[in-house]
C-alpha cells in the first residue's frame, strides 16, 4: 500500500493543495492558505524547498539544469511516488516563460495584507495581480546614513521600465511571503549594496555584512500607506519625442489639468527616454486617491493624442504597507560603501544591473531637492519625506 499511515496522507494532501493553489493564484487570489507554497521560514516541507531551489538557480538556461531528481530527493517525494514529469510541469509553472536570452523568469509572489497591514495567509502573483489590482502587500525601505549624516541615495538603471534613472532610497524591496519586514530590509540592503569585480582570473564580491540589530524602525512597522497609480504611454510620433512631450506637459498646465508646480496630492506627469528599447515614454502618476477623477481626465485627454499609445498592460495600481528603517554605518562599513562606489565609477555592475550608481547627499539638501523637483525621484520618497513626524524621527537618529 502506497500510504501506510494518516500522517503520510496529510503530507501528500498538503503538498497537492500547494500545487493546486499555484494554478489558481495565476489568475486570482486563492482562498487556500497558499503561503504554504512560498513560506521559507517556519517550515521545510513540500514546495518551500522547491521554491528556494528555483530562487537559487533562476538564471539557468535550460530546464534540465535544475536536476529534477535532486529536487525530488530534497522534497522527500520518493516515498510518495511523484514522477519527474510531474515535478517538471510544476517547475515550468513556477518559472513562467523564457526571455530572449533563453533564461526563465521566476514568478514572484507577495503575501496579501488587509487594510491594516495584517497578513491574510494568502499569496498572489506580484506583477500580474498585486500590482494591477491595487492589492495591499508589504515593502521595506532603508535609508542608510554615514557618520556625517549624509544619506546614501541610489540611482536606478536607465534600462529599468519603472522610474529609469530616477533617484530612490538606499535600498528598497518587497516583503516576500513568510518574511518579516526587518528580514526584507536586511536582504535588500545586502543584495543591492554590493559589487562583483574581476581581479586577474578571480571574481571578488565586495559587500557589507550588515548588522541586523542596526536597522532602526521609523514610525510603525508595516503601517505606512504607499499609494501610486501609474499610466504609461509610448511616444509613436515622428521627430524628437522629448520636445513633443515637454510641449504636451506645458499644454496640460495651460489647460489647468496639471498644476503649475507639482504638489504631492496632485497628478505628476514625467517623461523619459528608455536606453534599453530606445523609445520615449510618458508616465502619469497619482499619489493621492482623492484625485482619481483628475487622473482619469488626463488619461482620457492623452488617449486622444494620435502620437501616444496607451500601454494598459504596463500600467500599475500599487498599494503597499511600507516599513521604513534607518541604518547608521560604522567606520568599516562606510569604507566598504566608498570602495563599492569607486568600483561603480570604474564600470563595475551593482545590484544585478538594476542600480546605476550610489551617492552621498546631505539630508536637508535632499529634502529641498525632492520638494522642488519630485519628478527626479521614485515614489519611495512620497510617504516618508512628506510626513513631518517621520522627518523629525529621522533627524533624531542620524548623526549631527
Amino acid at each position: 500500500m502506497l500510504f501506510k499511515n494518516t500522517t503520510s496522507w496529510i503530507k501528500i494532501i498538503l503538498f497537492l493543495i500547494g500545487f493546486i493553489s499555484i494554478d489558481y493564484s495565476f489568475t486570482s487570489i486563492s482562498n487556500i492558505n497558499s503561503c504554504f507554497i512560498y513560506r521559507r521560514i517556519r517550515n521545510n516541507e513540500g514546495i518551500i524547498i522547491l521554491t528556494n531551489y528555483l530562487l537559487a538557480n533562476r538564471d539557468s538556461k535550460e530546464l534540465e539544469d535544475f536536476l529534477v531528481s535532486d529536487i525530488i530527493e530534497k522534497l522527500g517525494l520518493n516515498k510518495y511516488g511523484v514522477t519527474e514529469q510531474y515535478v517538471k510541469r510544476v517547475i515550468t509553472k513556477l518559472m513562467g516563460e523564457q526571455d530572449a536570452s533563453g533564461r526563465y523568469r521566476l514568478r514572484l509572489y507577495s503575501e496579501v495584507l488587509d487594510s491594516d497591514g495584517r497578513p491574510t495567509g494568502r499569496i498572489a502573483l506580484r506583477d500580474e495581480i498585486i500590482h494591477r489590482q491595487g492589492i495591499f502587500h508589504g515593502s521595506s525601505n532603508v535609508a542608510i546614513f554615514n557618520s556625517k549624516g549624509e544619506l546614501l541615495v541610489q540611482t536606478r538603471s536607465p534600462t529599468r521600465f519603472l522610474f529609469p534613472s530616477k533617484q530612490t532610497l538606499s535600498a528598497c524591496g518587497h516583503v516576500d511571503p513568510g518574511e518579516s519586514p526587518l528580514d526584507a530590509a536586511f536582504e535588500e540592503s545586502t543584495q543591492e549594496i554590493a559589487v562583483e569585480i574581476i581581479e586577474g582570473e578571480q571574481i571578488k564580491k565586495i559587500k557589507i555584512d550588515f548588522r541586523k540589530e542596526g536597522f532602526v524602525i521609523i514610525g510603525k512597522e508595516g503601517k505606512h500607506d504607499g499609494y501610486v497609480k501609474q499610466y504609461f504611454f509610448e511616444y509613436k510620433g515622428a521627430g524628437d519625442g522629448g520636445v513633443y512631450l515637454r510641449n504636451l506637459e506645458t499644454k496640460l498646465k495651460k489647460d489647468k489639468l496639471l498644476p503649475p508646480s507639482y504638489q504631492t496630492d496632485d497628478v505628476l506627469l514625467t517623461h523619459y527616454f528608455n536606453e534599453k528599447d530606445r523609445k520615449w515614454y510618458l508616465e502619469v502618476h497619482l499619489f493621492n486617491p482623492d484625485n482619481a477623477s483628475k487622473l482619469e481626465r488626463i488619461r482620457a485627454e492623452l488617449g486622444q493624442d494620435n502620437n501616444l499609445i496607451f500601454l494598459e498592460n504596463k500600467s500599475i495600481f500599487n498599494q503597499e504597507k511600507k516599513s521604513f528603517y534607518v541604518y547608521i554605518l560604522n567606520e568599516e562599513e562606510e569604507g566598504k560603501v566608498n570602495e563599492i562606489m569607486k568600483h561603480i565609477q570604474e564600470g563595475a555592475i551593482v545590484g544585478g544591473g538594476e542600480v546605476s550608481s550610489f551617492g552621498w547627499i546631505d539630508f536637508d539638501t535632499l529634502l529641498r531637492n525632492f520638494q522642488s523637483n519630485p519628478q527626479n525621484y521614485t515614489d519611495a520618497f512620497v510617504p516618508f519625506f512628506t510626513d513631518s513626524n517621520i522627518i523629525a524621527e529621522i533627524r533624531r537618529q542620524i548623526p549631527l
